[in-house]
């Protein structure tokens, strides 16, 4: 049987269906709260890492315009907090600079636990160890993104609030 031999080609000229096999892969962002390594990016989907550092640093209050993103922890542990932003016509949110008065939940997350948000569901992680999460989402486009609050420091707000992200009840190691 003769062996076949085919063209060397770029990874970046692959196409399938007129559509290429990767948008962005491999690549790293840096975040002030840590690191964003991106997996795949395509047009229907994109899957990454994010690494939080544990510096003090929360992430930016935000929500996507059409992006749905599901979060699952694979080390540390992941506060989150949800904020509810609705009106009938178009999702508005006017946070104070706590955002307290419309939140909808503090969650912690350990590894293996899953979040799933839909668009214009606003919201902010941060962790006060080494945490690890893949997020599997819509293709991610920075123009999807609305930050209400910057980046900054993590919130004061007592270990004892957040809820197990699964279950609603308090974690045993928080209590």
């Amino acid at each position: 049987m003769l062996k076949k031999e085919y063209p060397a080609v770029e990874i970046s000229e692959l196409f399938i269906n007129k559509e290429p096999v990767a948008l962005t892969f491999g690549k790293c962002v840096a975040k002030l709260w840590g690191k964003e390594e991106i997996i795949a990016n395509y047009p229907t989907y994109c899957s990454k890492i994010l690494t939080l550092s544990a510096n003090g640093i929360a992430s930016s209050i935000h929500f996507h315009k059409k992006k749905h993103e599901t979060f699952r922890i694979l080390k540390g542990k992941l506060f989150i907090q949800v904020f509810l932003m609705w009106n009938k016509k178009l999702p508005v949110f006017f946070p104070k600079p706590s955002g307290l008065d419309y939140e909808l939940c503090k969650a912690v997350m350990l590894p293996g636990e899953i979040l799933t948000l839909p668009p214009f569901v606003a919201h902010r992680f941060w962790a006060f160890e080494p945490t690890e999460f893949l997020e599997a989402s819509d293709h991610d486009n920075l123009e999807d993104t609305v930050r209400l609050v910057p980046s900054g420091p993590i919130p004061d707000i007592p270990k004892e609030l957040f809820v197990c992200c699964n279950t609603g009840v308090v974690h045993k190691h928080l209590q």
